[in-house]
């Protein structure tokens, strides 16, 4: 599939910009720094670029006045994945009016305030650093009538990367799997369709074949908080977003459902439970794993994991309060 050239993007036609953004070919750039060059553009001329996306977005997303589903993401200086992120939320197959698009800029330092509202979404912003005031501030901007809660980040796609041309329209079915899944459950409070990385250094590839083969970690990464579909009234009854963790508060909130649903005869439901009817996922960018440092990093904290967390009766973790990444490292 051929990129069209940056230079080039007055001329641009929709699908030019998933070429772009969206294809295998653009995560890798991305992964190596070479994304698209937005500080050679003007606040005028970003708000040009983006017109095709915010487009569609404000289509899909601005036409309801009582949404059923509110998507809230967060982002912290995303400026860059931000686009390609935005972007593929245009394909995903969501009909107009069902639900919101909200993005919860957590004190950024960089353009990612004027690239969330140049692509159509609504803008909400959080002063208080940390992702969980940010999921907060995202809940508290959420329609007051969204029966669900759909949270995520902003460099996670809601499409696999592109690899061919009669790709380019495939709609991301992802939104589809899980709201359907929870009007058919009403006794299923959540569900986590699963993660998966656009692109990885092969060291991390290579870790997840060798920790599957050997039974010690699932095909999905599911309950991160990059996919946490909710119903929003068990999340409210279950404690909300507890902004006292601050390290693993994704996982937290997970376990924090967990407990609520079994004290309620309730459940939660994820890819790796049920994979003929979950196993549809979202794509996260990867470049948490992109270095070789990266990467043994995250195994040793993996390896440690089991001995920082106090464990309840039901043998699930207990995150602590306030603790901070370097504590536990």
């Amino acid at each position: 599939m051929k990129r069209p050239g940056p230079g080039n993007w007055r001329t641009w036609q929709y699908e030019d910009y998933l070429r772009y953004f969206l294809s295998i070919e653009g995560v890798r750039q991305r992964m190596k720094g070479r994304g698209f060059p937005l500080d050679t553009l003007t606040d005028d001329e970003l708000w040009q670029f983006c017109a095709p996306i915010r487009s569609r977005i404000e289509e899909k997303y601005g036409q309801s006045e009582s949404p059923r589903v509110s998507i809230a993401l967060v982002a912290y200086n995303e400026e860059r994945e931000l686009i390609p992120t935005l972007l593929s939320y245009t394909l995903l197959d969501c009909p107009p009016g069902l639900a919101e698009l909200i993005v919860v800029d957590n004190n950024s330092t960089d353009r990612t305030r004027d690239v969330i509202q140049a692509c159509g979404a609504r803008y909400v912003l959080c002063k208080e650093q940390g992702t969980p005031f940010a999921r907060a501030a995202g809940l508290a901007a959420s329609h007051p009538d969204a029966e669900y809660i759909w949270m995520s980040d902003g460099d996670v796609r809601v499409v696999p990367p592109i690899k061919r041309e009669e790709d380019l329209l495939r709609p991301g079915t992802v939104f589809q799997t899980a709201y359907h899944f929870l009007e058919a459950h009403p006794r299923t409070v959540g569900v986590s369709t699963g993660t998966v990385f656009d692109a990885t250094h092969w060291s991390h590839a290579l870790l997840r074949i060798i920790a599957r083969a050997i039974g010690k970690t699932s095909k999905y990464s599911c309950w991160s908080g990059t996919n946490q579909f909710i119903r929003k009234s068990a999340l409210l009854a279950s404690g909300g977003i507890d902004t006292t963790v601050l390290f693993g508060e994704d996982h937290h909130r997970h376990y924090q459902l967990a407990r609520w649903a079994k004290a309620n005869g309730l459940h939660l439901n994820s890819a790796n439970m049920n994979k003929e009817k979950l196993g549809d996922p979202v794509y996260h960018s990867g470049r948490r794993h992109a270095t070789l440092k990266h990467v043994i990093l995250h195994l040793w904290d993996t390896l440690r994991r089991g001995r920082y967390y106090d464990k309840d009766e039901h043998g699930w973790p207990l995150h602590k309060q306030n603790i901070t990444w370097r504590e536990v490292r």
